[in-house]
C-alpha cells in the first residue's frame, strides 16, 4: 500500500482576495492525488488534507513559494 500523508495546518495572514486564492488552490489540487478541505478567508488559511507522498510534497513546496504563506 502506498504511503499517505495527512496534513493539518493553519496560518493567520492577510489575504487580499480569498476568492482568487480559492481558485488558485482548486487549479493546483485538481491535478494532484489529494483529498482535502481548505478554508480560505481574509484572515488566513485552515486546511486538512490527505494525499499521496508526491502530491503532499508538491503542495507543500507550492504553498511555501507563495508570498502570502
Amino acid at each position: 500500500m502506498a504511503a499517505v500523508h495527512v496534513l493539518a495546518y493553519y496560518l493567520f495572514t492577510k489575504i487580499e482576495d480569498p476568492r482568487v486564492e480559492v481558485a488558485r488552490h482548486m487549479e493546483f489540487i485538481k491535478e494532484c492525488d489529494i483529498r482535502c478541505r481548505v478554508y480560505i478567508s481574509e484572515e488566513g488559511i485552515n486546511g486538512q488534507m490527505s494525499a499521496s507522498e508526491a502530491s503532499s510534497l508538491a503542495y507543500q513546496e507550492w504553498l511555501k513559494k507563495r508570498s502570502s504563506f
